[in-house]
């Protein structure tokens, strides 16, 4: 019986002390599981941690830009990958309006954005939105004249632009795309893509020479430039050339003969009759361009070639959906050619794999290293921008494809750039 008794007593000591070792059910349900048990960081906070690196020079970057693709997933990525060197500003721009506020608003906003940060280069990329940007750069050089000024422009047909020439005078370098090189290689990759007839829309309207706006200047100064490389190009590659008469859009007139086409009401399916569907349409108006995926013609992308282009979505459904894929180009190309081949369009259409924007930025952030840190001396250094422009397209993954970079003859700080097509 003792020995009974004192193993009950035994049984009952161990039952207390397991209750008293086990907290309440509740405790237990919300207890983490052992191997995801954050470690303790108080254990290394005695370590004190590296203090981010201090740099000599700031870079800025100011646009007129509001959130366009291209240029904003190239700007971001700058500032990512060279913190505490990359500092941006948007400018106050309406994105619903297409408006811009007045000028005197945006150069004070711009001189801060100088002056609080202490930037000692500034690439200023623009697309045309801004009034006066020569005069508005001109504002800036004469308040900062010790900064490095880089232009970037990015709307290429609107450098023919009087106002816009004057940016080389105050810019202390300039980028934007080579148009007439970039006409060239559109006519030869529509020639090996089988096209036998040029169709060219290239904007033209003799009424509007002599007014004030900026499509006089086009017309003038650079359009009648590139028809005649297309034209010579056309007969080099044996190519039916075809100048199509375009009009004015803001004109009150309709289209007729002698008058021209008014592009707001024109179908490109009405010259396959004419032409069947190995015609190529070459045209400085984007609309022109995406217009032609509904007479599946041979296409080639003219006016500032990318995929990234604003009015896809009116076009290509499939590539718009991208907020979780924001400035991914490799899956904007995925995308783009299985939408092309719902359209019974692969092999039709050609474009540049990285666009100017996305290349030009990583460029002149690289080039502007580079020349606060003395490995660049010069602010006008040809051979050191081709470099970084290289190390642009191995960025994209594009280091193969072929680009060329060529000094403005007029313009010793103008660098122009082109790339080698690539059919989808």
């Amino acid at each position: 019986m003792k020995k009974l008794l004192f193993l009950l007593a035994i049984l009952v000591f161990m039952l207390a002390a397991c209750q008293k070792a086990e907290p309440p059910g509740d405790m237990v349900a919300n207890q983490p599981d052992a191997d995801l048990i954050e470690p303790d960081n108080n254990l290394t906070s005695a370590i004190p941690s590296e203090p981010p690196k201090e740099y000599s020079y700031k870079i800025g970057i100011y646009t007129d830009m509001h959130a366009d693709e291209p240029e904003s997933i190239s700007m971001l990525k700058a500032e990512e990958q060279y913190k505490n060197r990359i500092y941006m500003q948007y400018a106050a721009y309406l994105p619903d309006t297409y408006t811009m506020p007045e000028q005197e608003v945006l150069v004070n906003e711009a001189l801060q954005f100088i002056t609080d940060n202490k930037i000692n280069v500034l690439l200023f990329i623009t697309a045309g939105y801004m009034y006066e940007p020569a005069d508005f750069l001109k504002t800036l050089k004469e308040y900062s004249p010790d900064t490095f000024y880089i232009a970037i422009y990015c709307y290429p047909w609107r450098l023919a632009s009087g106002v816009d020439d004057r940016l080389m005078d105050y810019a202390d370098l300039e980028l934007s795309t080579d148009q007439k090189a970039t006409a060239v290689k559109a006519v030869e990759k529509a020639r090996q893509m089988g096209a036998a007839t040029c169709l060219d829309y290239t904007f033209r309207d003799n009424r509007y020479r002599d007014s004030d706006s900026a499509l006089s200047y086009i017309e003038s100064r650079i359009l009648p430039e590139i028809r005649e490389i297309i034209k010579a190009e056309c007969v080099k590659q044996d190519m039916e050339y075809v100048d199509v008469l375009m009009m004015d859009p803001a004109s009150d007139l309709g289209g007729g003969p002698g008058v021209g086409v008014n592009f707001n009401t024109y179908s490109v399916e009405k010259e396959i009759p004419k032409y069947g569907h190995n015609f190529c349409v070459l045209s400085s108006i984007c609309d022109i361009t995406f217009r032609g995926l509904s007479a599946k013609c041979i296409i080639v992308h003219l006016c500032h070639p990318s995929l990234f282009h604003v009015r896809w979505k009116d076009y290509m459904y499939g590539i718009v959906d991208n907020k979780n894929h924001f400035g991914d180009l490799e899956w904007t190309i995925e995308q783009m050619k299985a939408e092309l081949e719902k359209k019974g369009m692969s092999g039709r259409f050609a474009t540049w794999r990285v666009p100017f924007p996305m290349a030009a930025v990583s460029a002149a952030v690289e080039y502007a290293i580079d020349y606060c840190e003395g490995s660049i001396k010069s602010k006008d250094d040809l051979e050191a921008m081709r470099e970084c422009f290289q190390k642009s397209m191995e960025m994209y993954n594009a280091g193969d494809i072929g680009f060329e970079l060529n000094r403005d003859p007029e313009h010793e700080n103008h660098f122009m750039f082109t790339e080698d097509y690539i059919v989808f």
